[in-house]
């Protein structure tokens, strides 16, 4: 599919990417940096060969992660979880009620490795203070 865009997107998107800057590793954006937003649709993407294989899966939220700051070690036992499952683990800021949150701290998943029973994981926690996580899991046992 082709799009064609207005001489006025071009120059925009020109502008955005010949001004924004990465952050070394380790070190966060300076605060007035803007934060970008991305939006896609399914109906831009380039559909792939895929397999609709019978398989089984389950998902769940666990909210009471807390006091979490820089790389933490995480385990997170369930049975649904098999040696050779796909697991798929998103990590948000969550308040006290147990409510999701987009802040500001940026958080990343790492490391995924799921075992019989449990999956062990990394969530980096880039921010200054220690803050409440909440984790999904979502498994799909082929």
């Amino acid at each position: 599919m082709h799009h064609q865009f207005a001489p006025w997107m071009v120059a925009s998107l020109l502008t955005l990417a010949s001004t924004a800057r990465a952050s070394p590793p380790g070190e966060a954006a300076p605060p007035s940096a803007p934060i970008l937003s991305y939006e896609a649709s399914y109906l831009d993407a380039q559909p792939r060969e895929f397999s609709l294989a019978p398989v089984s899966g389950a998902a769940i939220r666990y909210d009471g992660w807390s006091n979490v700051r820089g790389v933490a070690r995480f385990t997170f036992w369930w049975p649904v979880i098999r040696r050779g499952s796909l697991v798929f683990i998103s990590a948000s800021e969550v308040d006290n009620s147990g409510n999701r949150f987009v802040g500001l701290a940026p958080f990343t998943v790492l490391n995924i490795a799921p075992k019989d029973g449990y999956v062990e994981f990394l969530v980096n926690v880039d921010w200054g203070s220690s803050l409440r996580i909440s984790t999904d899991f979502l498994v799909i046992n082929p």
